[in-house]
């Protein structure tokens, strides 16, 4: 298995354009389907308003649309699978996908594409399509864009440092330069505005880091670790390092950032109230700011890679992102199959990420000139899109996702030296893919 796919082409635009129009309505008797999703804050009327849409083109179908905490999604699902009484479409991660498709936790959804003529690779980036797809039998369709990172500034505080507010960093060098002419430190030893903080990318920032380093996470056929290789142990000394250059160590900013939580640490609050004038987040924060900071004079550009390293250029690890699937045991599956299309493949999807200025998985949706029109910073998004490497994603991702955050937090918390630390995870991570073969 290659980690670096190559996207299908998809040149037939004009043609593929039908399927946002959305097929004439099919007659359904009166059946209602619940839908589990987890699109809170600023989503939750965004989908609110495609369901209202979905039921008017479909009047035979109701869509009952609950929010679900992240907290423990798959043991809920799991629980109401098992319990026969599951909802009728759920949304699923791709990093427990294999895992829920291998103990027969999802339904086919190749009949309906067959008996519809549906082709996921006219749809979809090819990438995104074949994360949900498991010993090549479909068990959901993508959403959102993996691997869609970006790195936001306040322009204003850039000025202020005296620093060009048209001028984002490009490498990690300019990044801690940046940082430390953003970074106001009160006389007390007490931070009053961070510059940058590395670590709050994700729960894998380390990831992240290593792929602007030139690193890998695995070899080509995915049977051993490559990620504790010179690129790895130096991406991991770096990010202690900074902090240890700029703060005095990450002790002495944890207590303003907060403890992480299960998707790393938060600094986004901190972007809107001005105490962090950059940070790193993913193409949902544009809506994010709109609604919690809709006066920020902000700048997007592609995040800074390692300019020492020859070999290190803009490059984004990619493991999937959402889809939505039917649970097995759906009571209305051919009505939930007709709502997972309208959402992931036809207006629905169009307008959910038009109204967040995010890109869908679907690159006829993308091209979509509004997003261009309303979104000064998508020729961005688009370059980083163009420069995500796939990573072949394993059912047992939980727990390799698990081994990376706990590897970086030990390297954070200085309970293991940079190099420890990684080769502690590097170690944790091959016994895994040893004792497991997909």
């Amino acid at each position: 298995m290659r980690i670096v796919r190559i996207e299908r082409s998809i040149v037939a635009v004009c043609a593929v354009t039908l399927l946002l129009l959305g097929a004439a309505s099919v007659a359904f008797a009166q059946t209602q389907i619940t839908f589990w999703h987890v699109w809170d804050g600023a989503r939750l009327p965004i989908i609110e308003q495609i369901v209202a849409n979905f039921e008017a083109k479909n009047p035979g179908i109701k869509v009952q649309a609950e929010l679900v905490s992240q907290q423990g999604l798959m043991e809920k699902y799991l629980t109401a699978i098992a319990g026969g009484a599951p909802p009728d479409v759920i949304q699923v991660n791709a990093s427990f996908f294999r895992a829920f498709a291998e103990r027969g936790a999802l339904m086919p959804l190749d009949p309906y594409m067959e008996q519809e003529g549906f082709d996921p690779y006219a749809a979809f980036y090819a990438s995104e399509y074949e994360a949900f797809v498991s010993d090549g039998t479909t068990f959901g369709l993508p959403l959102d864009v993996s691997g869609s990172y970006l790195y936001f500034w306040d322009k204003d505080q850039f000025a202020e440092a005296g620093l060009d507010p048209e001028q984002p960093p490009r490498t990690w060098t300019e990044l801690e330069e940046f940082a430390k002419k953003l970074t106001v430190q009160n006389p007390d030893g007490s931070f009053e505005r961070l510059g940058f903080h590395p670590a709050a990318v994700s729960n894998t920032p380390f990831l992240v880091w290593l792929y602007l380093n030139g690193g890998q996470m695995y070899s080509e056929d995915v049977s051993e670790v490559r990620f504790n290789e010179p690129e790895g142990i130096e991406t991991m000394e770096w990010i202690i390092g900074f902090a240890d250059r700029l703060y005095g160590g990450y002790n002495n900013i944890l207590p303003y950032l907060g403890d992480a939580t299960d998707n790393g640490w938060h600094v986004t609050g901190l972007f809107y109230t001005g105490q962090v004038a950059s940070h790193i987040s993913g193409v949902w924060h544009f809506a994010q700011l709109a609604a919690n900071a809709p006066d920020k004079n902000y700048g997007v550009a592609v995040l800074p890679h390692n300019g020492d390293n020859p070999d290190a250029k803009l490059r984004q690890p990619v493991f999937g992102g959402w889809s939505y699937a039917i649970p097995a045991g759906a009571k209305n599956p051919e009505a939930a199959w007709k709502f997972i299309k309208y959402a992931t493949a036809e207006e629905g999807s169009l307008d959910f990420f038009l109204a967040q200025q995010r890109p869908s998985a679907s690159p006829v949706v993308n091209a979509d000139p509004r997003f261009a029109r309303d979104n000064p910073h998508w020729d961005v998004v688009l370059e980083t899109l163009a420069n995500r490497e796939f990573i072949p994603i394993l059912s047992i991702q939980p727990q390799i996702l698990r081994v990376v955050k706990e590897m970086t937090e030990l390297a954070i918390r200085a309970r293991m030296s940079p190099s420890e630390a990684v080769n502690w995870g590097s170690q944790e991570i091959q016994a895994l893919l040893d004792s497991h073969k997909d």
